[in-house]
């Protein structure tokens, strides 16, 4: 939701919405009401596009206790998704975990990290707007499952995290950051950013 230069992506799809020989037809059950056998009778190329609309679980003990829910929830609750208005997102500690070390997980921190004042202007849903007003969290942890160079987050997301000045960014890696070891040009610009927040004193 505060990302409107992403969000302009729908732009790029109106300039292809009005481009000769193509259509949508939206709303359509493949089983209900068109076969597989009928579209690939009437054309000469289907292809089948699904997105994950849930989470794949952990598949660790506490999953289903109080306060556990999946990313994707979170998010779909922030952008107002009909399915998720109704969602109780836990916001009444001080401390919230984020398991992945993907671009959802960065965008959940950084929704949780950013004042709900800052919030008000964006796309937020204001039932979530509402209750981030109500937050008590003041520290979150983003804890990956690999190291810095398996990170699933691309640079954008990170930059968008490690620019931030009110709040203490800091990373933990164990066993060392080495963007010399990326073959990968953005890649390494990734781990670079991630050494130098790992080099930076800690703050208040």
């Amino acid at each position: 939701p505060d990302h409107p230069r992403t969000r302009s992506v729908t732009d790029l799809f109106a300039l292809i919405e009005a481009q000769a020989g193509f259509t949508y037809r939206l709303g359509v059950e493949i089983g209900r009401d068109v076969t597989v056998d009928e579209l690939a009778a009437a054309h000469d190329a289907v292809v089948y596009a699904t997105g994950a609309s849930t989470d794949r679980p952990l598949e660790i003990p506490g999953t289903g206790l109080p306060g556990s829910m999946s990313a994707t929830e979170v998010v779909s609750w922030y952008n107002g998704h009909p399915d998720h208005v109704e969602a109780r997102v836990p916001l009444d500690h001080e401390r919230a975990v984020i398991v992945g070390n993907g671009n959802v997980a960065l965008d959940v921190a950084r929704i949780l990290a950013t004042p709900a004042e800052s919030l008000a202007a964006t796309d937020i849903s204001p039932v979530a707007l509402k209750a981030l007003r109500d937050s008590r969290i003041r520290e979150i942890v983003v804890l990956g499952r690999r190291g810095p160079a398996q990170a699933a987050f691309t640079l954008p997301e990170l930059v968008g995290l490690a620019s931030r000045d009110d709040i203490d960014l800091r990373v933990d890696a164990p066993d060392g950051i080495d963007p010399g070891a990326e073959s990968d040009p953005q890649r390494s610009l990734m781990l670079d950013c991630l050494a130098e927040v790992a080099a930076r004193a800690p703050r208040t």
